[in-house]
């Protein structure tokens, strides 16, 4: 390689500096900028995704779907992992659904049961207070949480909820839910939930911004 003349050693001393003789700062390059954060939706898991697409669909234009919106069909394999919760109030959420692989799992019926009283009782008033600012925001949710069962076993499941309106004045948002990554069931032996401790939260924007922090 031809070392530079004179010539093009000037050339360089006056593109690497100011007019003033201060350094031109040398500007980083556009593909080496930084990355956006990771969307909380990338790592769904595929039951999630598969419910998340079909509320899309259900909603159109709207913000949120009706109830009556609502195509089975198209939801028809989620439907033994599914949930939809009533919700009153903070304090009051009511199973109007659960699963069966969901009620297996937990080794007893859920319809109709408390969502709030799920869980001990420090903790049901956060509980309620965070299903209740998915239905009034109203936002999507997705949560990690620990499962642990008498018989020992232990699985980190996923819950992805999304809020619907009702068809009817007077009656309460729901909140309709996948649960994804449920472990195989103990055949031949009864084995319920002892214990549900929360992981990761995430309120999930779709249209009207996300509540704050609890």
């Amino acid at each position: 390689m031809t070392p530079p003349d004179r010539t093009d050693r000037n050339l360089i001393r006056e593109l690497l500096a100011a007019r003033d003789g201060s350094s031109i700062p040398i500007l980083r390059r556009p593909d080496a900028a930084a990355r956006p954060e990771p969307s909380p939706l990338d790592g769904l898991a595929t039951d999630s995704r598969h419910l998340f697409e079909a509320w899309k669909e259900w909603r159109g234009t709207a913000l949120l779907p009706r109830r009556s919106a609502m195509d089975l069909v198209a939801i028809s394999r989620l439907m033994p992992r599914l949930v939809v919760i009533d919700v009153h109030a903070p304090d009051h959420a009511v199973f109007r659904l659960a699963g069966t692989e969901i009620e297996e799992q937990y080794g007893q019926r859920l319809t109709g049961r408390s969502y709030v009283k799920m869980v001990a009782l420090e903790r049901q008033q956060r509980r309620g207070e965070l299903l209740w600012r998915v239905a009034q925001q109203p936002c999507g949710a997705l949560q990690y949480v620990s499962i642990s069962w008498a018989s020992g076993r232990q699985r980190d499941l996923e819950f992805f909820g999304l809020p619907m309106l009702p068809d009817r004045e007077g009656e309460p948002v729901q909140i309709l839910g996948v649960v994804s990554r449920l472990p195989a069931p103990v055949w031949g032996r009864t084995d319920s939930v002892t214990g549900i401790r929360g992981l990761t939260l995430h309120f999930i924007d779709i249209g009207a911004g996300i509540p704050a922090a609890l």
